[in-house]
């Protein structure tokens, strides 16, 4: 956390480098210490979650230290990994309605979307106001009305534009370097 507590908030994140041995031989000399930059970020539980710090102390989740921290103040250490969209598993979240409540089991979470909070939120309630789960028949307790989205990728002219677009940025700054280095070699002479 910062040094100064006036600044602190809720996400407190710290940018920079650390040393660190290399993940193998081949990277590099194995008695080398090589520089990566990191970010690390920390959660202050107290205001988030309104957890009052005159009775528990400071409450701090960090993910990803910078330095190492004191091991007094550790109460669990745990290693997250977040969710690997591919091709197959986009297809397969079109495909959950197919399993979705079948042999009485639901299936909820931020991986059924985009893995933000927001979507583990959307897919509960998407479960929650269907009309076709009469177990889970309820009403939103905010009138929120859920439509059907499939995750699609864009299809096959939105990308070649997209390409088109990129290799025309590519393009234009190859220009801009080459002409950038032959005014720097005018200017020299």
């Amino acid at each position: 956390m910062p040094l100064n507590r006036e600044i602190w908030a809720s996400w407190n994140y710290f940018t920079g480098q650390r040393k660190s041995k290399p993940k193998s031989f081949s990277d590099c000399d194995h008695n080398s210490i090589a520089m990566e930059s990191t970010v690390s970020l920390t959660y202050w539980m107290n205001l988030l979650q309104s957890i009052p710090e005159e009775k528990y102390g400071p409450i701090l989740v960090t993910l990803n230290p910078a330095e190492p921290i004191d091991q007094r103040f550790i109460s669990g250490q745990w290693e997250y990994e977040h969710a690997l969209y591919t091709s197959k598993s986009v297809k397969a979240q079109s495909r959950l309605s197919e399993i979705q409540g079948l042999s009485g089991l639901s299936y909820v979470g931020a991986w059924t979307k985009y893995g933000f909070h927001e979507d583990g939120f959307t897919s509960a309630l998407k479960l929650l106001v269907r009309d076709k789960y009469e177990l889970f028949r309820v009403k939103s307790p905010i009138g929120l009305t859920i439509r059907d989205e499939k995750v699609r990728p864009p299809g096959l002219i939105v990308r070649l534009i997209i390409f088109c677009i990129q290799a025309l940025f590519e393009i234009f700054f190859l220009i801009l370097k080459v002409l950038g280095s032959s005014l720097g070699k005018t200017k020299k002479s």
